[in-house]
């Protein structure tokens, strides 16, 4: 049967199966070289620049959790001397002194001696053993909820007339519902809901918590919270809180007989404390918007009393405490300790850095700060007994045949020799074991060259920086001059990011005090002179300025900008209030005292 095979479209013969798809359109398998450049992130790479970017605290916890997982790995505590192979020096004490520490040894075991009292006495102990001082006791301060709590249980064992009906449970619960600026925020009835009581009792409850310390604790919002510090819960009438209309009339009952005590104690003895703080009740109660705006002169018209009475009000109200919980453990953030990554010390009378910065003749020393860390090894016991490994494995293997890629490894890592003849198949546990051991003695080599090597560059971090930063070592914070990650980057030859990943975490001791490394990395401005200035510097200067202005006649920040503008530091008056609210300065609205 023969005939012939058309395309589906009926105009041609169909196309057999053939290298191509078409004319010019070709498909074929073939081989070909390409070179290219690309990074290959390793597992050595990657740990190298995780261990860079840790801090002191973090790099500690890792070895630790590295000590755990790696027994290859060991601390070397040696004394320095021996460290150094220098013997350990002997003194000889002369004569005199031998007989007067032989006198001092007599006293002291008269009074140790208590066998006159039927004591028996005491083993005799080093002399200098008592010249150390005592360990510090190690104490966990009191969480908010422990300090409520132990008043809680004095007063109901105190058992108050007024307080005697109060569940404990109840105020448990409510100590329980306090959020971390300690302010109530459950809803009373809600409360009587779930612990099947009255309402009247969970404002019982409220009323007892806050008649604790610290004063304004249990407050329902900022207005409760300064008006307890101010008069105590018993003189605030109605418990439904200054939100609610009872509370507000009787609050304006007490605001008028405040004034009225405000009006007639004016000229009176004793009174003017007594008129602050009813003013500050008016103030905290009907305008404390005005307040946080700094509009003095609006409250002074509307309660209609003169302006340094308000201010002797306000100032009352600032010293108040709004977040009665910030000072506890568990509320308040805890403390952190720094440790500094280097040092920066100051030897007088020798020439400056090496690249000729500074004109002082002092010279500015970098010392890494190695005793926050230990200092790890290799343990020589696997390192022999890898070796010893490996000299098995060799002698199992026969002739003829390659050997192990472990064994190979492991001997050229370790240094142990490796015959040059092949190995078979050598005993199963002796292999995994060679194994075991090469990949864990890698590892630990990896990570101390890892630490080694963040040391290295922190170290020429910290000496370009301060090489860079020396006016300010030389004469403080006010001659901080303008920084990149990229002048540094260039100043030691490597690329922007690794510094980046150097100064992230880390801290310097200076002369002028302890750092995060980051804080010589900043912006700034221009001076007259061509050099520019840091916007640190900037803030400190405005803030010199602030704290000798009139208080009367605070410096606008026009008039600040004017200023420093005439000190060489050419900036804008929108620059100078961008640096000031950093600085946390106030406007000189708020800064007007009357």
């Amino acid at each position: 049967m023969s005939g012939d095979m058309r395309h589906p479209s009926g105009h041609g013969p169909a196309q057999g199966p053939g290298p191509g798809l078409g004319p010019g359109l070709g498909l074929g398998l073939g081989l070909s070289m390409r070179q290219t450049q690309k990074l290959v992130m390793t597992p050595e790479l990657r740990l190298a620049l995780q261990v860079l970017q840790f801090s002191t605290a973090d790099l500690a916890e890792r070895i630790q959790e590295e000590l755990l997982a790696n027994p290859v790995l060991e601390v070397r505590e040696e004394p320095e001397a021996q460290a150094l192979g220098e013997p350990v020096p002997i003194h000889e004490t002369p004569a005199a002194d031998n007989d007067a520490a032989r006198e001092n040894d007599r006293i002291l075991d008269y009074f140790l001696d208590g066998s006159d009292l039927g004591v028996p006495p005491a083993p005799r102990r080093d002399p200098s053993d008592y010249a150390r001082p005592l360990d510090p006791p190690i104490t966990q301060p009191l969480t908010l909820q422990e300090h409520l709590l132990q008043q809680l249980r004095l007063t109901i064992r105190d058992g108050d007339a007024d307080q005697g009906d109060v569940q404990p449970r109840v105020v448990e619960y409510l100590i329980g519902c306090l959020d971390e600026r300690g302010y109530l925020v459950c809803d009373p009835d809600d409360a009587a809901t779930f612990l099947g009581v009255e309402t009247r009792r969970i404002e019982e409850g409220i009323t007892l918590l806050q008649s604790f310390d610290p004063r304004g604790i249990g407050a329902r919002n900022l207005r409760e919270c300064l008006s307890l510090q101010l008069v105590g819960p018993t003189d605030q009438g109605d418990r439904g809180g200054p939100g609610d209309q009872g509370g507000r009339d009787d609050q304006g009952r007490r605001d008028d007989q405040g004034r009225r005590d405000d009006q007639s104690g004016r000229d009176g003895q004793g009174g003017g404390e007594t008129s602050s703080r009813h003013l500050a009740l008016a103030i905290i109660q009907d305008h404390l918007e005005d307040l946080a705006a700094g509009r003095l002169s609006r409250i002074s018209a509307a309660l209609k009393v003169e302006l340094p009475q308000i201010q002797s009000a306000v100032d009352l109200i600032r010293s108040l405490e709004p977040k009665p919980a910030r000072a506890f453990a568990g509320q308040a953030e805890a403390n952190r300790y720094i440790i500094p990554d280097a040092i920066v010390e100051k030897l007088a009378g020798s020439p400056g850095f090496a690249d000729g910065v500074g004109d002082t003749g002092d010279r500015y020393i970098v010392v890494m700060n190695d005793s926050a860390l230990p200092r790890l090894g290799v343990n020589q016991f696997y390192r022999q007994l890898l070796r010893k490994t490996l000299g098995a494995v060799s002698r199992s293997s026969r002739p003829g045949t390659s050997g192990t890629a472990a064994g190979t490894a492991a001997g050229t890592a370790t240094g142990a020799a490796t015959p040059g003849s092949g190995s078979a198949t050598p005993d199963g546990a002796t292999a995994e074991a060679a194994r075991f051991l090469h990949d864990r003695l890698t590892s630990a080599v990896w990570f101390i060259r890892s630490i080694e090597q963040r040391r290295l560059t922190l170290y020429r971090v910290v000496e370009a920086v301060a090489s860079l930063q020396s006016d300010f070592l030389d004469r403080g914070i006010r001659y901080l001059r303008p920084l990149t990650m990229k002048d540094v980057a260039e100043a030691i030859g490597v690329h922007e990011s690794t510094v980046s990943r150097a100064v992230a975490n880390k801290y310097v001791q200076t002369p002028h005090g302890v750092f995060e490394l980051k804080f010589f990395f900043s912006s700034g401005v221009d001076r007259l002179g061509g050099q520019g200035i840091a916007s640190e510097s900037v803030k400190k200067l405005i803030g010199d300025l602030v704290s000798k202005e009139d208080p009367g006649d605070p410096l606008s920040d026009q008039r600040l900008a004017e200023l420093l503008s005439g000190s060489g530091v050419v900036i804008s008056r929108r620059t100078v209030a961008k640096y000031r609210e950093e600085a946390g300065i106030p406007s000189s609205s708020r800064r007007k005292r009357y």
